[in-house]
């Protein structure tokens, strides 16, 4: 695209322009003109070309946890990603992405549950073994009506309830 610009500006009839336009259009001329003389010195394009590199998801899984007793809005998050993972296997991921090892996965970690600036957020990723891992944490999930017991160190009546979405991506190039 400023490649497009840049020939186009080069190219430009000057007396079509209202002459209170020279200044900014002369101005962004030998901006673009730098960059078009950038983007061709030294093989940039190539160099840009192999940095450039996207993710592609390959499986997304939800899950559910829930903290009866403790009112403990981590545990209730770890939980969810357990439970979210709890039943899978990706052999596929090895094979058919041709990794090496399960950490050049990229595992990306959504949870909504009560309170969430209370949350750990290395004690969430924790429960995942392998991945480059990310979390984000928002609030949502569910404060549900319970029994306090005081044997159980319950603080009060809450039942928290959070939900995950755990993303499995592999970096590819363009």
């Amino acid at each position: 695209m400023a490649k497009v610009i840049a020939s186009a500006l080069l190219q430009m009839n000057w007396f079509r322009i209202p002459e209170h336009y020279w200044y900014q259009v002369a101005f962004y001329r030998k901006k673009l003109i730098l960059l078009y003389d950038y983007l061709h010195s030294d093989n940039v394009l190539d160099r840009i070309k192999e940095v450039v590199v996207a993710c592609k998801r390959l499986i997304i899984e939800m899950g559910m946890g829930i903290d009866q007793h403790g009112q403990e809005p981590t545990v209730a998050a770890a939980r969810a990603v357990r439970n979210a993972i709890a039943h899978n296997a990706l052999p596929g991921v090895w094979e058919v992405a041709g990794l090496s090892d399960p950490d050049q996965m990229i595992v990306e970690v959504q949870v909504a549950v009560p309170y969430p600036e209370q949350v750990r957020s290395d004690e969430v990723l924790a429960v995942l073994p392998f991945g480059r891992k990310t979390l984000k944490v928002e609030a949502g999930g569910m404060i549900a009506q319970g029994r306090a017991i005081a044997s159980l160190n319950d603080i009060n009546d809450e039942m928290l309830i959070a939900v995950a979405a755990v993303t499995v991506l592999i970096e590819t190039t363009q």
